[in-house]
């Protein structure tokens, strides 16, 4: 059930725990009637000031290019829209195409991420610090996230419990 209570927790948990505030200009690409979209995107970035770049739909070209000319900082998708940003056609010589120098968090959840992926991904954007967070789909509560230190093998089932957000 979702309440408005769950959903400030939420929103203060992916604050907190993805160290986000007012500069951050994410991209709303997974659908805004999930979760993943209305809560771990659009209503984190109204919680914490920062600015939401909604995709009607996901196209990887079309995502790219909005992250790059939007200056992206901030995204939470599934393992297979990283790997599909990987495999866009322009991308033979990684993502350098493309200037995504600002994009900094990266959270996924919805599915393991393939170790081979974490490793790609770290090739092609140093500078991106993938978050593994993932929760109940029926709440808007992210219960257990992997540290951005742990290892990629990490089993998600040994992530730590979220921390108990604070008010004021």
């Amino acid at each position: 059930m979702l309440t408005h209570l769950n959903l400030v927790h939420s929103i203060l948990h992916y604050r907190y725990c993805l160290r986000l505030g007012a500069a951050e200009r994410s991209v709303v690409a997974a659908p805004a009637s999930h979760i993943t979209g209305l809560v771990a995107n659009l209503l984190t970035m109204l919680g914490c000031g920062g600015c939401s770049l909604i995709l009607p739909q996901f196209e990887v070209r079309a995502f790219l290019r909005l992250a790059a000319d939007e200056k992206m900082t901030h995204t939470l998708m599934v393992p297979a829209m990283y790997k599909l940003c990987l495999l866009c056609a322009d991308l033979s010589d990684g993502l350098s195409a493309w200037d995504l120098s600002a994009w900094r968090v990266g959270a996924y959840g919805g599915a393991p991420m393939p170790e081979a992926l974490i490793e790609e991904l770290a090739g092609a954007l140093p500078e991106l610090v993938l978050h593994n967070v993932y929760g109940s789909t029926e709440t808007p509560r992210r219960v257990r996230q992997c540290p951005p230190t742990a290892p990629p093998s990490t089993p998600t089932a040994s992530a730590a419990p979220c921390p108990a957000p604070t008010f004021g």
